[in-house]
């Protein structure tokens, strides 16, 4: 089996930064390098709507981007090294390999987060995010999710 390897971007790459615009509403990636079933689950979950995310980690096997972990990090006075997270994705045939996860650590091990916010669209997403909550207790987390992913639809 061909090994995953796993990079961080930052602002500039595709998956970060700033979306391109038709008719003054955010479009989602149309790089040829974002897998189509990323780029339609970008727009099922409306990320292109979302606040833009200025750093990501990658998953690749065999040079094709197979995950992605897209967030947002700030510093603050009152709450120090808070990570956003704007979005995970991870190809139907990779799944259920803890990818997820591990794009998860590496973001909160590189930004040394210690606050998290979250809103989980979906059940696997609210369930990556319950796992990573057990993992890492000494994190203050805020998480929200919608109806959806409490009832497992749009999944």
């Amino acid at each position: 089996m061909t090994r995953i390897t796993y990079h961080h971007a930052s602002y500039g790459h595709v998956l970060v930064g700033p979306q391109e615009y038709k008719n003054g509403c955010p479009q989602p990636p149309k790089d040829k390098s974002i897998p189509l079933a990323a780029r339609r689950w970008w727009d099922d979950m409306g990320l292109a709507e979302a606040a833009d995310a200025s750093r990501a980690v990658l998953a690749y096997r065999n040079s094709k981007l197979i995950g992605f972990f897209r967030y947002s990090f700030f510093q603050d006075f009152k709450l120090p090294n808070i990570l956003v997270g704007a979005g995970t994705w991870v190809s139907a045939r990779h799944r259920g390999r803890g990818i997820g996860k591990r794009l998860w650590e590496l973001a909160i091990k590189k930004q040394q987060a210690a606050n998290i916010e979250v809103y989980a669209a979906t059940r696997e997403g609210l369930l990556l995010v319950r796992r990573m909550k057990k993992q890492y207790p000494k994190l203050q987390w805020d998480i929200t999710a919608s109806t959806s992913a409490y009832r497992g639809e749009n999944t």
